[in-house]
Formats: C-alpha cells, sequence, structure tokens
C-alpha cells in the first residue's frame, strides 16, 4: 500500500469514498456502526505513511463535515497504556500474530525515516499512534463517548453506551 499511494492520493481516494458512502446511506433509515475505520484505516495509515499532523487533522475534519448530515457518533473505547495493551493482546494471541503485527507496524514510511523496527520499535509506533488517536479524540467534534477499563466492567459500559445512543441516535418520543 505505501508503495501505492502518496498521502495526498490516500487522502483523496479517501475522501471520494467518504462522499460515496454518504450518498449511498443518505435516507436509507439505516444505522451503520464503523468498527475502527475513522482512526484505525485511516488516522493510523496516514500516520503511518509519514503525514504531518496538520495534514491528518485536516483530514479528519473534511471526513466529519462529509459525514456530518449522517449524525454520527463516536464510541471509543480507550485501551489506556498501548504497550502493556498491545503485549497483553500480543500473548493472547501467540507469536505468530505477534509477528504479523510487528510486520504490519514496522514496515512503513514513519519507521523506516526513525530506524524502528522488531517489537519495540512496534511498540513505539504504537505509542506515537495511541497520542495521535488521543488528540484525534479529543478533536473529534462530533457527539463522542470515551469509555476506559470496560474489560472489568461491560455491565457499566453497556449501560453508559446505551444512555448515549438513546440522546444521540433515537429519534424523541420513539
Amino acid at each position: 500500500m505505501f508503495a501505492t499511494y502518496t498521502v495526498s492520493s490516500f487522502v483523496k481516494e479517501s475522501l471520494e469514498r467518504w462522499s460515496a458512502f454518504v450518498a449511498e446511506t443518505r435516507g436509507s433509515g439505516i444505522i451503520h456502526v464503523l468498527d475502527s475505520y475513522p482512526f484505525q484505516n485511516s488516522v493510523r495509515v496516514l500516520s503511518q505513511m509519514n503525514a504531518d499532523s496538520a495534514t491528518i487533522a485536516a483530514y479528519q475534519s473534511r471526513v466529519e463535515q462529509k459525514a456530518a448530515e449522517l449524525r454520527p457518533v463516536l464510541i471509543y473505547f480507550d485501551a489506556g497504556d498501548a504497550e502493556r495493551a498491545l503485549r497483553a493482546i500480543a500473548e493472547q494471541r501467540g507469536p505468530a500474530w505477534t509477528d504479523y503485527m510487528v510486520a504490519v507496524v514496522t514496515e512503513c514510511p514513519y519507521a523506516l525515516a526513525r530506524g524502528l523496527q522488531g517489537i519495540d520499535g512496534a511498540m513505539a509506533i504504537m505509542r506515537a499512534y495511541k497520542d495521535l488517536l488521543d488528540e484525534s479524540v479529543e478533536q473529534f467534534s462530533l457527539p463522542k463517548l470515551v469509555l476506559s477499563d470496560c474489560h472489568r466492567r461491560w455491565p457499566d459500559c453497556h449501560a453508559r453506551i446505551l444512555e448515549f445512543l438513546e440522546l444521540y441516535l433515537l429519534p424523541h418520543g420513539a
């Protein structure tokens, strides 16, 4: 992918796809759940492409503008410490997944520009991505709910999600 796209061509195609999605979805009455897409599959990729923070922030703002008529909301599960979370996932999923993750995370322009390799390089990249993600979520201008530590208290998180969705998604009086 990094050989196929430049930062500007990735942003251009992504924004075109957002426009097509909004046009297709407009008035459908369907609620779409975009699991991780706005941040993991775009902000992370732009970061890995070594895009500067102003470009990433401008991209995020344009996505929000395009999608605003769909009344989107963000539910963000904050994993906390990126390195701790990644090490726990790696331990749970095993060496094959860990090797794959390290390759996916470190074989990119961002890592090459900084000499980041192996598991330590992947952890450094994920810490930087977590910082960028926190900033992106902070700047998200549409309704959002940030939840932490849900794996220890799912009933409370479920209740907060329902309350949040009822506030922003359900028609009044429904």
